[in-house]
């Protein structure tokens, strides 16, 4: 999950982190989360009146489960 203030800020957060080193990045699954439940099942977390997220810090880092060992697809 990414915290940002704007989607732009989350998009950029999350590319550093997981496409980092990656040679061959894929781009059709970088699309912003809408909530239009034609196009996917996800949910935006705000204003929808169901979520409740609590966020506790970590100890820092990225853990081995978040750094692929080969490059191409990753799923996130």
């Amino acid at each position: 999950m990414i915290v940002a203030r704007t989607q732009q800020l989350a998009k950029s957060k999350a590319r550093q982190r997981w496409l980092k080193g990656m040679t061959q990045i894929h781009k059709d699954d970088l699309h912003p989360v809408n909530g239009d439940p034609l196009i996917d099942d996800l949910l935006p977390i705000d204003g929808n009146g169901r979520w409740h997220v609590q966020l506790t810090p970590g100890s820092g880092g990225i853990s081995k489960s978040e750094v692929p060992d080969w490059t191409g697809y990753w799923l996130i």
